[in-house]
């Protein structure tokens, strides 16, 4: 179900709750009163009231996981987006599957013993899962995330950033430096074995999230420098030695 279609079903639900809600705490004189306000079919309201589960509650039982188990994964993911960590793809895809794989093997014995091919039931979870998750759970979205250096992260902040340059504005005064003397370097790389940008899943409404890695792996540096009047100085790139050596 396309996410827009998605959230119609889910805006009406709530409309629906709410609806039953005043109903039942005499809000509304009756059922139809209710229904109109909220903008909900009268028959709809009725059926609810009635007993009626909603489309999503029909489909809860054909599920891989419970709705309380979505909820966990949910605060999980939410959890490490928080955290400036969003999780990959194929990180929360390995996750589901050894969640899902008890159940798999449940599923597969319950097909044996009534007569069915084990074989059809996959050992973790379907293709589509993540697409039919994320539709279930509008609070998340699938975004390109780019990586930030953690220690780079964790000094983003605007006190650091004014303090630092009133520091900078200082020592230019002082020594009398000129924009050739004044150059900028930028030794950002790239990470073997971590892409530049990667598909997370992230907090519904978040621009431009970014994951932050442990600074733990290997770096090839492509090293730049421009100076403040404009020169560009000759960029290199810099790899791991296999030895050192010494003058």
């Amino acid at each position: 179900m396309p996410r827009m279609k998605q959230r119609t079903e889910d805006d009406k639900e709530e409309r629906i709750r709410r609806a039953m809600q005043g109903v039942q705490d005499g809000s509304f004189r009756s059922a139809r009163e209710a229904a109109t306000a909220f903008n909900i079919p009268a028959s709809t309201l009725a059926h609810c009231i009635a007993g009626r589960k909603t489309r999503r509650q029909a489909h809860e039982v054909e599920q891989l996981f419970t709705p309380a188990e979505e909820r966990a994964i949910v605060r999980w993911i939410l959890h490490l987006d928080d955290l400036g960590f969003s999780p990959r793809l194929d990180i929360v895809h390995q996750y589901l599957d050894s969640l899902a794989l008890p159940k798999r093997k449940q599923q597969q014995v319950e097909a044996l013993a009534n007569g069915r091919d084990p074989r059809t039931i996959p050992d973790g979870i379907g293709e589509h899962f993540i697409s039919r998750f994320l539709n279930r759970n509008i609070s998340l979205s699938c975004k390109f995330a780019s990586r930030i250096d953690k220690q780079r992260a964790y000094a983003n902040n605007p006190a650091s950033i004014r303090d630092h340059f009133r520091k900078l504005d200082r020592l230019i005064k002082k020594h009398n430096i000129k924009p050739k003397g004044i150059s900028n370097v930028d030794e950002t790389g790239f990470i073997l074995g971590w892409n530049a940008k990667s598909k997370v899943l992230t907090r519904r409404g978040r621009k431009n999230p970014r994951v932050k890695q442990d600074g733990k792996r290997e770096f090839i540096t492509a090293l730049e420098a421009v100076a403040a009047d404009g020169y560009v100085y000759t960029s290199f790139i810099i790899a791991k030695g296999k030895t050192h050596r010494y003058s």
